[in-house]
């Protein structure tokens, strides 16, 4: 079944990554650019893993850096789009925002503050099934979803992702890094099913 949603990788930080989600042809691709990422990138870093994904639109991922450093970074390294942390404010500037929201039953926000995104990365950890959500989470998520256009990641896999996309009907899907599982390998056969089926 073909959903014709929008894909976005997120936390790509080494090549193995940046050599794979180049070969997707995705709609984004998200630079892990948080320095206290366990293996934080370097500049010289960030432009040898962009130059493996000449033609696809980059999001530069920020946490923990300010305003300035993050359009300084964007502009450095020629990037399409900027992601940060909920409800960061950025200085002016012209590209789109993804503002990147985890929500748990334990951190609703108590309103919707997203005027200043263009896209929401809405993050459901430790959630892998539509039913596990609470009723708190479900009316927050409902508002978000009617008001942006929102990328969707949450722990699901090929038997749960049609559930989670049947019940928000959601802007698109967010596909995480594959996990390293050695020096210049990762482990990409979750996010090769969850892409083939969006493509099917």
């Amino acid at each position: 079944m073909n959903y014709k949603l929008k894909i976005k990788a997120s936390g790509i930080n080494d090549l193995t990554n940046a050599r794979f989600f180049a070969s997707q042809m995705l709609d984004w691709v998200g630079i892990d650019l948080n320095p206290l990422s366990e293996a934080p990138l370097t500049l010289p870093d960030a432009e040898e893993i962009i130059g493996w994904l000449a033609g696809a639109r980059l999001v530069g991922e920020f946490e923990h850096r300010d305003g300035d450093e993050i359009l300084y970074l964007t502009e450095q390294l020629g990037l399409d789009a900027i992601q940060v942390p909920y409800g960061t404010r950025l200085p002016a500037h012209e590209l789109p925002v993804f503002e990147h929201l985890q929500l748990t039953s334990d951190a609703i926000p108590a309103g919707l503050s997203v005027d200043r995104a263009d896209y929401i990365l809405l993050e459901l950890p430790g959630i892998v099934h539509p039913d596990e959500i609470s009723p708190e989470m479900l009316d927050f998520m409902e508002l978000l979803f009617s008001e942006k256009a929102v990328f969707l990641a949450a722990e699901f896999d090929s038997d749960t992702l049609p559930d989670f996309i049947h019940r928000f009907a959601p802007y698109g899907i967010g596909i995480p890094a594959g996990s390293e599982m050695g020096s210049g390998m990762s482990d990409f056969e979750e996010s090769l099913e969850l892409l083939n089926l969006l493509r099917s």
